[in-house]
């Protein structure tokens, strides 16, 4: 009521007339949540609850100065103004107004708010602006919600249907076993209840409401055992629904969504604490895609133990093409390259390969694609038992030498102390491991925390924010070689891999205690899209 709004992340000062330019933050998401006029809520809650009719005139007075600052093609509109996304988050706050002007007798607002929702409907109505991603499903709702508000106009009907069937078609086209395919975990939860205010919006609807379920059996796959969301892609840590939460502890085992390029496994440490395994492997459009090819995040032991970059903010810039880059994730460069992820040709769906378990032994496979540019090629098994080990195998291939970086991006509360040739000891509270790197290829292995020239060592859990973390690069030089790495969980045994041998789906290898004694022999052999594990203990149960 004082005129102050929350604007974004800032509090700022808005009476007419406003400067619809405005950018205090520097941020591209702040000049669109100011387009979006999302900070009227207050005010238009106040008149809805409490029939604040002041409320209610201070909210018109902005809306109606909106709508005269920013014409649609006008000289001075705002370049943000009349974006898809925005254009349909803003229509929930105009079309109120409409409907309170009416409802207050307030003729000529009412005209101008009537004039102003005709012109969303036109714009969002509009083919040749229309994207068939995660903004083409707000572009859509909007849509609906304009023929609600305004079911008077003209087009209103036939607006109506095609916000229906653009709606279920571009949802459909994203989608593979509820996973939607924007390569980030964050994104399968906000699609999500996009979904779900669509169908609350449009009434009973069957085949979207089917959808719905799918995709909510997936989220959960997404949620880690301290009950935040994987980083995976453009995502921050956040809390996910109550009803997330639950679905993810329903959900044990191995769990591949191959066509979506992840897989999953959660299940039971032998201390009862719970497991969490993420692996990611596919491109399939250019929407918040990073260079992330067999990337992973590992949560045990009750910590992150390895995270993923996440996403700082949108705007270009050195910490955009930090996250975004290959070198930001536990991934695998050639000659100190980045994978070409701006590259429409480069898209090739999923790379995951197979997957299997045996008891509490869990396998998953895939190939990188990206390398392929470089005359390289990839395969990564991993094999991980909760509460004991992750083993990390990368089989690589190429006619001509290279220098080869593996790096493993550490949570922010895992330090590291060298503990001998090839081996760093892993620190975090009530926690002890050991990381274990060997190839056939000498490996010489560095960390850094934190470091800004150039950037390194960092992960973003929430908007430009900046958290130090631990990053190993682990380097070899040659053409054919296979290298492995190991954390090790179990301070007693330290279980890792002492030797492979054969190649990918059909491999047996030898994992090792702290004194070089093999312990276990895994046997990985692939039949078709399953991997079939056979162990073999030589003298300590694994």
């Amino acid at each position: 009521m004082r005129g102050r709004f929350r604007v974004f992340n800032l509090r700022e000062p808005l009476k007419p007339p406003v400067n619809w330019l405005q950018d205090p933050e520097h941020s591209h998401r702040y000049r669109q949540n100011l387009q979006k006029l999302r900070f009227l809520k207050p005010l238009l809650d106040a008149y809805q609850y409490d029939r604040n009719e002041k409320a209610l005139h201070q909210a018109l007075a902005l809306g109606l100065d909106w709508i005269r600052s920013n014409p649609r093609g006008g000289q001075g509109t705002s370049p943000d103004a009349w974006t898809g996304k925005v254009i349909g988050d803003r229509v929930p706050y105009l079309g109120f107004l409409d409907s309170a002007a009416q409802c207050e007798h307030l003729k000529h607002a009412a005209r101008i708010l009537d004039a102003s929702l005709a012109a969303h409907g036109g714009a969002l109505a509009d083919p040749a602006a229309y994207i068939p991603d995660n903004h083409g499903l707000f572009v859509d709702t909007g849509l609906y919600l304009v023929t609600r508000y305004a079911p008077d106009l003209p087009k209103a009907n036939a607006w109506a249907r095609l916000a229906k069937k653009r709606f279920e078609r571009t949802l459909r086209g994203r989608l593979s076993q509820g996973v939607w395919l924007e390569h980030s975990s964050f994104y399968e939860f906000l699609v999500l209840a996009g979904v779900e205010n669509f169908l609350g919006i449009v009434g009973r609807d069957p085949p979207l409401a089917a959808l719905d379920r799918q995709m909510r059996r997936a989220a959960g796959w997404f949620v880690q055992p301290d009950r935040r969301i994987s980083q995976l892609g453009d995502s921050y840590q956040l809390d996910p629904p109550g009803w997330a939460q639950r679905e993810a502890r329903r959900e044990r085992g191995l769990r591949i969504f191959r066509e979506a390029g992840f897989a999953m496994v959660r299940a039971n440490e032998h201390g009862g604490q719970t497991g969490y395994l993420t692996v990611t492997d596919g491109f399939h459009n250019l929407t918040h895609k990073h260079a992330d090819e067999l990337s992973f995040e590992l949560y045990d032991r009750g910590h992150r133990l390895v995270a993923d970059s996440g996403l700082y903010d949108k705007d270009p810039g050195p910490i955009r093409d930090f996250d975004l880059s290959a070198q930001a994730h536990s991934t695998l460069t050639v000659d100190g390259r980045s994978y070409p992820i701006a590259d429409p040709g480069a898209v090739y769906g999923s790379g995951l390969e197979a997957a299997g378990s045996k008891r509490n032994l869990y396998a998953i496979e895939g190939r990188n694609r990206m390398l392929s540019q470089q005359g390289v090629g990839q395969q990564r098994l991993f094999l991980y038992e909760p509460g004991v080990g992750l083993q990390v195998i990368d089989w690589i291939t190429s006619p001509e030498t290279h220098s080869y970086d593996s790096y493993l991006q550490l949570g922010p509360d895992v330090r590291t102390s060298r503990g001998g040739p090839g081996v760093l000891s892993l620190h975090a509270q009530d926690l002890e491991g050991t990381l274990y790197e060997t190839g056939t290829n000498s490996v010489t292995a560095t960390a850094v925390r934190g470091s800004r020239s150039p950037y390194a060592g960092f992960t973003s859990p929430q908007f430009r924010k900046l958290v130090p973390r631990t990053t190993v690069d682990m380097r070899s030089t040659g053409s054919n070689e296979v290298q492995t790495y190991s954390i090790a969980l179990d301070s007693g045994s330290q279980i890792h891999v002492g030797s492979v041998h054969g190649g990918p789906g059909n491999a047996t290898i030898n994992l090792v205690d702290a004194n070089g004694d093999r312990v276990q022999r895994i046997g990985v052999n692939q039949r078709g899209r399953r991997l079939e594990l056979t162990t073999r203990s030589d003298s300590v149960p694994f």
